[in-house]
């Protein structure tokens, strides 16, 4: 048993939609999670750049005793998982795990799969790489909506931009008859029933961080760290740049969590 929490790090407020996760499948377990809000966007970087950010930021995570590292950016978990891995003793999960994948497999049922991420995300080819390992006849459409993770960051999820916009991007998928799609990136969780509208029943919507923490709980009870039954978690937020604005913004979009502080953290050299 292990009460020492599990850190989890986004460049902004998608990866609290794992946070979220963690609170149902693994409601004993402690969270410290940080957002870089101050670099993000993350999937408009270079590759060096986020595998350099996310090792600072597990560093970072490490130190503040974390026993396991959730890499809650699908753009960072594309680029850096393999460098976090090899840099860090302590189990590093990310975005794309092969129970996601399994999930993924079971739902198309013709064998075409769209995926919508940030621009890094889909060139780095991530999830359509993996696919394709797992059944190389599945054809994976891959459409990267930057504009659309800017807009959700900043909290414009409420008007009809974000329909129109998120329409420009899945009705090419729509009209490819695919018939499974992937939110590559957390940010759109909370947009899920937006997609889903749109997708007009056509799609089914597969959701990474179920899997991802269904992983994590695997992890920890393989490596007996899971946190004892009478333990009273506790939950820790931090973010760069500006907190009290990143407070407002998962104060309108994160709904339901109760009563969330946001810590500023300002790091020596950004």
């Amino acid at each position: 048993m292990d009460k020492r929490p599990i850190g989890v790090f986004d460049s902004g407020i998608g990866g609290l939609s794992l946070v979220a996760e963690i609170r149902k499948q693994l409601p004993r377990e402690s969270v410290v999670y940080f957002a870089d809000v101050a670099r993000q966007p993350f999937g408009e970087k270079s590759p060096e750049e986020v595998i350099r950010i996310s090792a600072e930021i597990s560093s970072f995570l490490a130190g503040q005793g974390a026993k396991a590292v959730v890499v809650a950016c699908s753009t960072a978990s594309a680029v850096a998982l393999a460098v976090l891995r090899e840099k860090f003793p302590i189990p590093v999960v990310g975005i794309i795990t092969p129970r996601l994948i399994d999930d993924v497999l079971k739902t198309t049922k013709n064998k075409k799969v769209g995926v919508i991420s940030t621009e890094l995300t889909a060139r780095s080819a991530s999830f359509r790489k993996a696919i394709e390992a797992a059944d190389p006849a599945v054809a994976v459409y891959s459409v990267p909506c930057s504009r659309l993770v800017n807009m959700i960051s900043a909290g414009d999820i409420y008007d009809e931009k974000i329909v129109k916009t998120a329409d420009r991007y899945i009705l090419p998928l729509v009209e490819k008859d695919v018939d499974t799609l992937i939110l590559g990136c957390t940010h759109f969780n909370f947009i899920a029933d937006v997609i889903g509208a749109l997708a007009e029943k056509k799609m089914s919507i597969v959701s990474p961080p179920s899997a991802t923490v269904g992983t994590l709980a695997d992890i920890l009870r393989e490596k007996n760290a899971s946190a004892p039954p009478a333990h009273q978690p506790s939950y820790r937020y931090l973010a760069t740049g500006d907190s009290a604005e990143f407070a407002r913004l998962v104060d309108r979009l994160w709904k339901g969590q109760g009563t969330v502080t946001i810590e500023h953290h300002e790091w020596s050299v950004i």
